[in-house]
């Protein structure tokens, strides 16, 4: 018993550990308000359920199903749907909109009027087609309204529309129909709806998880691994997991993955300084800055040693006079898309006074000192003979 106490705390602390922003996904599997032509669903005897045209409670034209045989007893009507594909959910939610007659209001049907019909299913790898056999249903509940309609209620062309969902699980098959038995009530069922819930795919604590069927089981959180964002990796002592609940809702992060050298999280990503271009394109019209400055040495900057968004930026050669007298004013160039492989002289000093890039990079370099607008946050270590200055 203690051991069951505690198993049920743990269970409720777990289901209140919900996250913002991670609610179920539902994947509806049948809509009969979607449908714009006859739904075609099998009805027998000839005279029991029929379909007919309405509009919805926003005046939106659905098709709807009715039977009011109140009059006479021993009524079995059956409507069949079609067939339902289940989609890999495991946990199937029905929910059904319908109005429903007041016996009582009706005058001389008091042993023969009922309130309530029942709602049944058939698991099939196929369509079964409009043959339907009792036999083969699974009954999932009676369905009674908790409000009913009167006479006065229809001269008033008010509607009272009833709202149930249930659910069916521990299914096997690749579908299933639907089936509803009227047994001498008054209803009109306006709206079928039949979905199940997913855990929808996300990205948390830098890692993504992907959409992930609820169980059926209520207790049951179902792990899932993450899988770590561009330019990151996982934590070697606690990868990325979450877990999906039979809801549909991500619960209890644990673990995550964390941004590469050179790169600093942002929304949901690891974002990288973009002050170059080798081997993919920024967008057109985009500028580069250089993001740090630098004071360099005589003997120059090695390549190699800055990272963009996109790939790493090298040097190729960048070689500084061996004597400055003075250093030279600052000045700022952007590198736009268009200037690629671009050469920069630098003024009137040595030849050797350029710098060739590997790709979209022509950056002000004049005299002794490199220019940068702001620093970048996670920086590779400086070459030998190089000196940072902000």
């Amino acid at each position: 018993m203690e051991l069951f106490k505690t198993l049920t705390l743990m269970l409720w602390i777990l289901l209140l550990q919900r996250r913002q922003g991670c609610l179920a996904e539902e994947v509806v599997l049948l809509n009969s308000k979607e449908s714009q032509a006859e739904l075609g669903w099998t009805s027998y005897p000839a005279n029991g359920w029929e379909e007919i045209s309405g509009v919805d409670e926003k005046y939106k034209p659905i098709r709807t199903y009715q039977v009011c045989n109140v009059m006479e007893p021993n009524q079995n009507n059956w409507l069949q749907t079609g067939w339902i594909r289940r989609q890999g959910g495991q946990r199937i939610f029905i929910e059904l909109q319908f109005t429903l007659r007041d016996c009582n209001s009706i005058p001389g049907v008091a042993g023969t009027c009922k309130e309530t019909f029942n709602l049944l299913y058939a698991e099939s790898d196929l369509d079964l087609g409009q043959v339907t056999r009792e036999d083969r249903y699974t009954k999932i509940d009676t369905i009674a309204a908790d409000e009913s309609f009167t006479q006065g209620d229809l001269g008033e062309r008010k509607m009272k529309l009833n709202t149930e969902v249930r659910e069916i699980w521990q299914l096997s098959r690749r579908g299933f129909h639907l089936a509803f038995q009227d047994v001498g009530a008054c209803v009109a069922l306006v709206a079928v709806r039949v979905y199940y819930k997913r855990c929808p795919s996300t990205v948390q604590s830098l890692a993504v998880f992907p959409d992930t069927v609820a169980e059926a089981a209520f207790a049951t959180l179902v792990e899932v691994r993450g899988v770590c964002v561009n330019n990151s990796e996982v934590d070697p002592d606690s990868a990325p997991r979450m877990h999906c609940s039979a809801e549909g809702e991500w619960l209890v992060p644990i673990g995550k993955c964390s941004c590469s050298a050179g790169f600093e999280e942002g929304h949901s990503s690891c974002e990288g300084e973009r002050i170059g271009m080798a081997g993919g394109e920024p967008s057109s019209g985009s500028s580069v800055m250089l993001q740090r400055s630098l004071r360099m040495r005589p003997g120059g900057l090695q390549p190699g040693h800055f990272r963009s968004a996109w790939t790493s930026l090298t040097f190729s050669a960048l070689v500084l006079p061996t004597a400055v007298e003075q250093p030279a004013p600052l000045a700022h160039t952007r590198c736009h898309p268009s200037s690629r492989s671009a050469s920069h002289a630098l003024g009137t000093a040595s030849p050797k006074r350029k710098a060739l890039c590997s790709a979209c990079v022509r950056k002000a370099i004049t005299g002794r000192r490199w220019t940068v607008r702001r620093p970048l946050a996670h920086a590779p270590p400086l070459p030998p003979g190089t000196s940072s200055t902000h």
